[in-house]
């Protein structure tokens, strides 16, 4: 299963690969002993793991149920110390969003991140984390409709409440917005000089 491909898309990220950049911390030389997919199970003596196939923070992101504690190990895609890292085009901000509500749909309360503390509370987060993406979205067209037309300066504009270092890096999340914008036909963009884009509200959106 893989949603990116289930989604339609009307933004071909294979045309954009030299500008989108993108791949920190993957380890393309990696080579695991198996291949797991939506819905497979490995047992133990005592314990049942499940996978659930959650794309966004990176395309073959997975989370695993384990079905004895009714918990879910939510590995980078659920955090209770900060949001998920978008980074196309691996990332993608549409898949993540229905990733969360993947997980909105089951029962599981007890969330084991890959960083920081167990989430007592794991759907209540999950829905924190959905608004949050949902008003940084909000932030984005408005910064578009303002007049702010690079990834850079939407940056600035939208993350005023981050250090200005980290920049560079909300704005791997600004452009996986951006991207799920367009899929959306909620903006467009064009070409302007090597490796950047002028994005723009499309009218009846």
């Amino acid at each position: 299963m893989n949603v990116s491909k289930a989604r339609e898309k009307t933004v071909s990220i294979a045309d954009r690969a030299e500008e989108l950049a993108g791949g920190e911390g993957i380890d393309k030389t990696f080579v695991p002993d198996f291949y797991a997919k939506d819905g497979d199970t490995v047992r133990g003596s005592d314990w049942t793991l499940d996978t659930i196939h959650t794309p966004g923070h990176l395309s073959d992101h997975m989370c695993i149920v384990w079905r004895e504690a009714s918990a879910i190990f939510t590995g980078d895609h659920v955090m209770d110390w900060s949001s998920t890292f978008v980074s196309p085009p691996d990332g993608d901000m549409g898949d993540y969003m229905q990733s969360l509500d993947i997980l909105l749909q089951r029962s599981e309360i007890l969330y084991f991140p890959a960083h920081g503390s167990a989430i007592e509370d794991g759907p209540a987060r999950v829905k924190e984390l959905r608004e949050h993406r949902l008003q940084r979205e909000d932030a984005i067209v408005s910064a578009v409709q303002a007049g702010r037309r690079t990834v850079v300066s939407i940056t600035q504009a939208v993350y005023q409440d981050i250090p200005e270092q980290m920049h560079h890096i909300a704005a791997r999340n600004v452009l996986a917005h951006l991207l799920d914008l367009e899929t959306r036909r909620k903006v467009g963009s064009s070409k302007v000089g090597l490796g950047d884009r002028s994005y723009f509200l499309i009218k009846n959106s």
